[in-house]
């Protein structure tokens, strides 16, 4: 069976479920029952396991400024490829600060217009229709790449 995704509501889950999953996890759940009990109740599976999702949590922003400015370069800029993750910028105010500057100013998009068609980084993204005297150049079926 797969490992179950960290981070899930455990709200909804079942006692036989939340066993499972700790289980899984290697989490070893004591009793907050107050006189302690033998069995242990779905409250103390829920806090365990919210104990060890808070946990796996990554300090990024312990991390140099030096490594959070990679990080930023490797998902915003596009660099030859059609993919960045802007929503990064979602995070916080602080990575918005620190990360906008680089997908707003370091991104180059290489727009070419040829008589055969309109290419982005080399990729063919539409036609051209027009340019004959009298007859303006307009641009026709243009699709992004995924």
């Amino acid at each position: 069976m797969a490992p179950r995704k960290v981070g899930k509501s455990y709200d909804r889950c079942t006692n036989t479920e939340l066993v499972e999953i700790a289980r899984e996890r290697g989490i070893v759940v004591p009793s907050l029952s107050t006189p302690r009990k033998n069995h242990r109740v779905k409250n103390d599976y829920r806090a365990a396991l919210m104990t060890a999702d808070g946990i796996l949590s990554f300090p990024f922003m312990d991390l140099s400024p030096e490594l959070r400015t990679s990080v930023y370069q490797e998902v915003l800029i596009l660099d030859n490829s059609f993919a960045s993750f802007p929503q990064i910028l979602a995070t916080s105010k602080r990575i918005n600060s620190e990360a906008s500057t680089i997908l707003y100013g370091d991104n180059l998009i290489d727009v070419r217009m040829f008589s055969d068609g309109v290419y982005v980084h080399g990729t063919k993204i539409g036609g051209m229709i027009g340019g004959d005297k009298g007859h303006p150049i307009t641009l026709s079926n243009l699709a992004w790449p995924s």
